[in-house]
């Protein structure tokens, strides 16, 4: 699949693209002194169900990790998966609920 994830960093805000096929993306934002906020992950349509979005959101996890930061985010379902199958999806990927709809996941 090329280079998985490319980053882009403008204005504090970081882009992490699968790759100009599918063109799924995370956002990321600081989020106090050390910490990162996901504020979108997208997948295309046309991509989804391929494991594209797992991929992605994994080597940002990873990225997280070598630079020791938490990753918050907040689930707000604007696709075909709901609220749960958002949840669980995070869940699997070791983020906690922090509280309804908000979750964190720490360095690994």
């Amino acid at each position: 699949m090329g280079q998985i994830p490319q980053l882009l960093e403008t204005h504090n805000l970081k882009n992490f693209y699968m790759d100009k096929k599918h063109f799924a993306v995370v956002d990321l934002v600081p989020y106090g002194p050390t910490d990162l906020l996901m504020t979108r992950i997208n997948v295309p349509e046309h991509s989804r169900g391929k494991g594209i979005g797992s991929r992605l959101l994994k080597r940002v996890l990873k990225a997280a990790d070598e630079s020791n930061q938490t990753i918050w985010l907040e689930i707000l379902s604007s696709g075909p998966l709901g609220f749960n199958a958002l949840t669980s999806w995070y869940k699997r990927n070791d983020f906690k609920t922090v509280r309804i709809a908000i979750m964190k996941r720490t360095p690994q």
